[in-house]
């Protein structure tokens, strides 16, 4: 269920997602397996934080659902320095490094889970 706040004069609407996702990014032409942290707007403007499986390195990217249908979806970095630390401080407000470390634990224990199942 999606938790909307007011931050700093910004509408912030968190955990827009439903469940959790692996995804595959490419940056710099090598594939990074990120962890689906959040999907969660600004100002209406939607954005997605993916933590890298193997470094825990937090990315935020502007997320735009291209059909609902298909569910393709487009990522695009924030080339705006200014932008990207307002959006890194906000969502800082929300989500600290115990409730980041909670949903990591949660992803390996999953797939620890899984891999048992094989």
């Amino acid at each position: 269920m999606a938790k909307e706040l007011e931050i700093h004069g910004h509408n912030v609407e968190f955990e827009k997602n439903e469940g959790k996702a692996i995804i595959e990014l490419h940056i710099d032409d090598n594939p990074i397996e990120a962890y689906l942290l959040d999907i969660f707007s600004v100002d209406e403007i939607d954005y997605i934080a993916l933590i890298d499986s193997q470094s825990s390195e937090l990315y935020l990217l502007e997320y735009k659902l291209e059909d609902e249908e298909s569910g393709e979806i487009t990522l695009n970095p924030l080339e705006d320095e200014d932008k990207l630390d307002e959006i890194y401080h906000l969502f800082n407000h929300y989500w600290d490094e115990d409730s980041i470390d909670r949903i990591i634990n949660e992803y390996i224990e999953d797939i620890e889970d899984r891999d048992m199942d094989e």
